[in-house]
């Protein structure tokens, strides 16, 4: 019997998309699945549209609204998968997404994770913006703590769950919690990837850039977290400062904000 995977999605207020997100999963070529829905407090018609799915491998919960990372531990502490994954309530996974990924795990029993292309589409999924794919096989952790786009573009990794591990996302972040999460998960374990497509992601206004204060805020907690519970040494450190520098203030600039280039610039030098 092929192995169980657990998918998790919070959501906050999805009626506008959640329809197409629970569908990708329905449809996808493999079946030995598990849907935790974490409604994390929904005041619209959400809770309406999943009570319509009648499919037993659809498990629903509702909980109080305490943010994303929250409603995520909320479905980590749940799962039953040997294998495990999350889904944002407004993307959708490829139609082969998991089987293509769970083919690469049986004929490489040492890998720990296997991540793929993710595709970002307009609002409709009518038209295709861009296409991101990972650029490394290996140990991923040196590239994650280096902010690498080649191993990290979202929270898309299908993940081989270690019983003996217990995941959790950290709380309190807005921002940057999916790549703590990887990087907490990922010292001494081996990543891989295939050159097909395996999630979606809706092109909306609520991306990470739009609200660089959180942004900026989510690198400093993150820079606490290797400082003092990854024990980066100086030279680690160091390099990770001049990549969110050179994110932070170039961004700012772009959108014409100088004195909070030149803030951000003081702020992650003196850390």
């Amino acid at each position: 019997m092929s192995d169980l995977v657990s998918i998790i999605m919070p959501v906050y207020n999805g009626e506008k998309y959640i329809k197409d997100a629970v569908n990708s999963v329905l449809g996808q070529s493999y079946t030995n699945w598990e849907l935790l829905i974490i409604n994390d407090g929904s005041v619209d018609k959400t809770e309406n549209i999943i009570e319509k799915y009648t499919d037993s491998r659809i498990k629903y919960f509702c909980t109080q609204n305490n943010g994303v990372s929250q409603a995520r531990n909320f479905g980590l502490d749940r799962m039953n998968g040997s294998y495990f994954c999350f889904l944002d309530a407004d993307d959708m996974l490829s139609l082969n997404s998991i089987e293509d990924r769970i083919k690469l795990f049986i004929e490489n029993p040492d890998l720990d994770f296997v991540d793929g292309m993710v595709g970002g589409y307009s609002n409709d999924f009518s038209q295709q913006f861009y296409t991101k794919t990972p650029n490394f096989r290996g140990h991923p952790y040196p590239l994650l703590i280096q902010l690498s786009d080649q191993v990290f573009s979202g929270i898309t990794w299908l993940i081989k769950r270690d019983l003996s591990y217990k995941y959790h996302f950290k709380t309190g972040m807005t921002h940057a919690e999916d790549l703590l999460f990887y990087i907490d998960i990922s010292k001494n374990k081996k990543y891989n990837y295939i050159p097909n497509e395996i999630y979606k992601i809706r092109n909306n206004t609520l991306s990470a850039m739009s609200n660089l204060d959180g942004l900026s805020n989510g690198y400093k907690i993150l820079f606490n977290e290797l400082k003092n519970k990854h024990k980066l040494n100086h030279k680690e450190l160091w390099f990770f400062k001049k990549r969110v520098i050179r994110i932070m203030v170039y961004t700012y600039l772009k959108k014409l904000r100088l004195c909070k280039a030149i803030n951000e610039f003081f702020k992650f030098i003196l850390l």
